[in-house]
Protein backbone atom coordinates (compact mmCIF):
# COMPACT_ATOMS: atom_id res chain seq x y z
CA UNK A 1 0.00 0.00 0.00
CA UNK A 2 1.18 3.18 -1.35
CA UNK A 3 1.14 6.15 1.30
CA UNK A 4 0.21 10.05 0.30
CA UNK A 5 2.92 12.70 0.49
CA UNK A 6 3.32 14.17 3.92
CA UNK A 7 2.42 18.04 3.11
CA UNK A 8 0.85 18.78 7.11
CA UNK A 9 4.01 20.15 7.82
CA UNK A 10 5.30 22.24 4.93
CA UNK A 11 1.43 23.74 4.51
CA UNK A 12 1.17 24.93 8.56
CA UNK A 13 4.65 26.54 8.56
CA UNK A 14 3.45 28.00 5.43
CA UNK A 15 -0.14 29.32 6.43
CA UNK A 16 2.05 30.70 9.95
CA UNK A 17 4.23 32.70 7.82
CA UNK A 18 1.46 34.17 5.80
CA UNK A 19 -0.78 35.12 8.99
CA UNK A 20 2.46 36.70 10.34
CA UNK A 21 3.43 38.61 7.57
CA UNK A 22 -0.30 39.95 6.89
CA UNK A 23 -0.91 40.72 10.89
CA UNK A 24 2.73 42.48 11.41
CA UNK A 25 1.72 45.41 9.92
CA UNK A 26 -1.47 45.85 11.63
CA UNK A 27 0.18 44.75 15.01
CA UNK A 28 3.18 47.55 14.29
CA UNK A 29 0.70 50.37 13.66
CA UNK A 30 -1.24 49.89 16.88
CA UNK A 31 2.18 49.83 18.57
CA UNK A 32 2.86 53.10 17.13
CA UNK A 33 -0.50 54.85 17.94
CA UNK A 34 -0.40 52.94 21.31
CA UNK A 35 2.48 54.63 22.03
CA UNK A 36 1.97 58.15 21.00
CA UNK A 37 -0.85 58.22 22.71
CA UNK A 38 0.78 57.41 25.65
CA UNK A 39 3.27 60.11 24.95
CA UNK A 40 0.69 62.24 25.51
CA UNK A 41 -1.85 61.24 27.37
CA UNK A 42 -0.11 61.19 30.67
CA UNK A 43 1.13 64.88 30.34
CA UNK A 44 -1.78 66.05 29.23
CA UNK A 45 -4.19 64.17 32.30
CA UNK A 46 -1.59 66.15 34.46
CA UNK A 47 -1.58 69.40 32.97
CA UNK A 48 -5.76 69.64 32.51
CA UNK A 49 -5.70 68.27 36.62
CA UNK A 50 -3.42 71.69 37.46
CA UNK A 51 -5.57 74.16 34.90
CA UNK A 52 -9.12 73.22 35.43
CA UNK A 53 -9.47 70.59 38.53
CA UNK A 54 -13.35 71.18 38.70
CA UNK A 55 -13.32 69.68 35.22
CA UNK A 56 -15.44 66.34 34.82
CA UNK A 57 -14.11 63.31 33.06
CA UNK A 58 -10.44 64.60 33.46
CA UNK A 59 -8.92 61.36 32.48
CA UNK A 60 -11.49 60.83 29.46
CA UNK A 61 -10.99 64.54 28.33
CA UNK A 62 -7.08 63.95 28.35
CA UNK A 63 -7.03 60.72 26.48
CA UNK A 64 -9.73 62.19 24.03
CA UNK A 65 -7.39 65.01 23.41
CA UNK A 66 -4.43 62.70 22.76
CA UNK A 67 -6.11 59.96 20.74
CA UNK A 68 -6.86 63.63 18.40
CA UNK A 69 -3.11 64.52 18.25
CA UNK A 70 -2.25 60.98 17.90
CA UNK A 71 -4.44 60.57 14.83
CA UNK A 72 -2.96 64.19 13.15
CA UNK A 73 0.56 63.52 13.42
CA UNK A 74 -0.10 60.33 11.84
CA UNK A 75 -2.33 62.00 9.10
CA UNK A 76 0.51 64.41 8.76
CA UNK A 77 3.16 62.46 8.22
CA UNK A 78 1.29 60.21 5.66
CA UNK A 79 0.92 64.01 4.36
CA UNK A 80 4.47 64.55 4.14
CA UNK A 81 5.30 61.31 2.99
CA UNK A 82 3.03 61.31 -0.19
CA UNK A 83 4.61 64.66 -1.21
CA UNK A 84 8.28 63.15 -1.01
CA UNK A 85 6.80 59.93 -3.01
CA UNK A 86 5.62 62.48 -5.82
CA UNK A 87 8.67 64.24 -5.65
CA UNK A 88 10.46 61.21 -6.49
CA UNK A 89 8.21 60.53 -8.96
CA UNK A 90 8.37 63.71 -10.98
CA UNK A 91 11.99 63.40 -10.77
CA UNK A 92 12.39 60.09 -12.23
CA UNK A 93 10.21 61.20 -14.55
CA UNK A 94 12.00 64.32 -15.49
CA UNK A 95 15.24 62.29 -15.61
CA UNK A 96 13.58 60.09 -18.16
CA UNK A 97 12.16 62.36 -20.71
CA UNK A 98 15.73 64.19 -20.44
CA UNK A 99 16.94 60.44 -21.80
CA UNK A 100 14.68 60.13 -24.57
CA UNK A 101 16.52 61.21 -27.70
CA UNK A 102 13.72 62.80 -29.63
CA UNK A 103 11.73 64.20 -26.66
CA UNK A 104 14.48 65.64 -24.32
CA UNK A 105 15.49 68.41 -26.96
CA UNK A 106 11.83 70.20 -26.81
CA UNK A 107 11.78 68.54 -23.10
CA UNK A 108 14.65 70.53 -21.85
CA UNK A 109 14.39 73.47 -23.78
CA UNK A 110 10.40 74.53 -22.61
CA UNK A 111 12.08 73.05 -19.16
CA UNK A 112 14.28 75.83 -19.06
CA UNK A 113 12.01 78.54 -20.37
CA UNK A 114 9.57 77.47 -17.32
CA UNK A 115 12.41 77.70 -14.69
CA UNK A 116 14.22 80.24 -16.04
CA UNK A 117 11.41 82.85 -17.26
CA UNK A 118 7.76 81.82 -15.32
CA UNK A 119 8.47 81.18 -12.04
CA UNK A 120 8.24 84.15 -9.83
CA UNK A 121 10.99 83.96 -7.36
CA UNK A 122 13.86 83.61 -10.60
CA UNK A 123 11.88 86.08 -12.76
CA UNK A 124 14.29 89.04 -13.82
CA UNK A 125 11.61 90.68 -16.20
CA UNK A 126 9.77 93.17 -14.84
CA UNK A 127 7.78 94.93 -18.13
CA UNK A 128 6.94 93.76 -21.54
CA UNK A 129 8.10 96.78 -24.30
CA UNK A 130 7.40 97.17 -27.88
CA UNK A 131 10.67 98.54 -30.19
CA UNK A 132 10.43 99.96 -33.83
CA UNK A 133 11.36 96.92 -36.18
CA UNK A 134 14.32 98.35 -38.74
CA UNK A 135 12.41 101.17 -41.32
CA UNK A 136 8.99 99.64 -41.64
CA UNK A 137 6.24 100.11 -39.34
CA UNK A 138 6.28 96.75 -37.48
CA UNK A 139 7.24 96.60 -34.20
CA UNK A 140 9.37 93.84 -31.97
CA UNK A 141 7.84 92.94 -28.55
CA UNK A 142 10.72 92.66 -26.13
CA UNK A 143 10.96 92.05 -22.28
CA UNK A 144 12.52 94.69 -19.81
CA UNK A 145 14.78 93.57 -16.87
CA UNK A 146 14.83 95.32 -13.32
CA UNK A 147 15.55 98.89 -13.51
CA UNK A 148 18.63 98.30 -11.28
CA UNK A 149 20.42 96.83 -13.80
CA UNK A 150 20.04 99.43 -17.05
CA UNK A 151 23.21 101.37 -18.03
CA UNK A 152 22.45 105.38 -18.55
CA UNK A 153 19.73 106.37 -21.17
CA UNK A 154 19.99 102.61 -22.44
CA UNK A 155 17.92 99.53 -21.42
CA UNK A 156 18.89 96.09 -21.97
CA UNK A 157 16.08 94.59 -23.40
CA UNK A 158 15.64 90.51 -24.22
CA UNK A 159 13.99 90.38 -27.58
CA UNK A 160 12.53 86.32 -27.19
CA UNK A 161 13.14 83.93 -29.99
CA UNK A 162 9.59 81.88 -30.89
CA UNK A 163 9.17 78.76 -29.53
CA UNK A 164 12.08 79.00 -26.96
CA UNK A 165 12.37 82.62 -26.26
CA UNK A 166 15.74 81.90 -24.82
CA UNK A 167 17.09 81.34 -28.32
CA UNK A 168 16.21 85.15 -28.89
CA UNK A 169 18.48 88.24 -28.16
CA UNK A 170 19.80 90.61 -25.81
CA UNK A 171 20.62 94.71 -27.15
CA UNK A 172 21.06 97.89 -25.29
CA UNK A 173 18.34 100.05 -26.85
CA UNK A 174 17.42 103.57 -26.34
CA UNK A 175 15.10 104.25 -23.38
CA UNK A 176 13.50 107.17 -26.16
CA UNK A 177 12.50 104.44 -28.59
CA UNK A 178 11.02 101.79 -26.27
CA UNK A 179 7.31 102.09 -25.60
CA UNK A 180 6.07 100.36 -22.34
CA UNK A 181 3.03 97.81 -23.05
CA UNK A 182 0.01 96.61 -20.75
CA UNK A 183 0.59 92.90 -21.94
CA UNK A 184 1.96 91.09 -19.00
CA UNK A 185 5.50 89.31 -18.45
CA UNK A 186 3.06 85.50 -18.86
CA UNK A 187 1.04 86.59 -21.59
CA UNK A 188 3.92 87.70 -23.59
CA UNK A 189 6.23 84.73 -22.72
CA UNK A 190 3.09 82.19 -23.62
CA UNK A 191 2.36 84.20 -26.56
CA UNK A 192 5.96 83.46 -27.72
CA UNK A 193 5.88 79.84 -27.07
CA UNK A 194 2.68 79.02 -29.22
CA UNK A 195 4.21 80.67 -31.55
CA UNK A 196 1.21 83.88 -31.74
CA UNK A 197 -1.37 81.14 -31.49
CA UNK A 198 -3.03 82.61 -28.47
CA UNK A 199 -4.52 85.75 -27.38
CA UNK A 200 -1.37 88.65 -26.28
CA UNK A 201 -4.43 90.74 -25.06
Amino acid sequence: MKSCPRKSSASWKTYLFDGFILLFPLVLCFIIIQFIFNFFASPLDSLIQALFPNLPLISFTSDLIAFAISISLIMLTGYLGRLWILSKIWESIHQLLLRIPVVRKIYHSSYEVVSTLLREEKRGFSEVITFPFGDTNAYAIGLLPRRDISTEHHLPILFPGTPNPLQGFLLFVDEKEVHLSSVSVDKALKWTISIGTTPLG
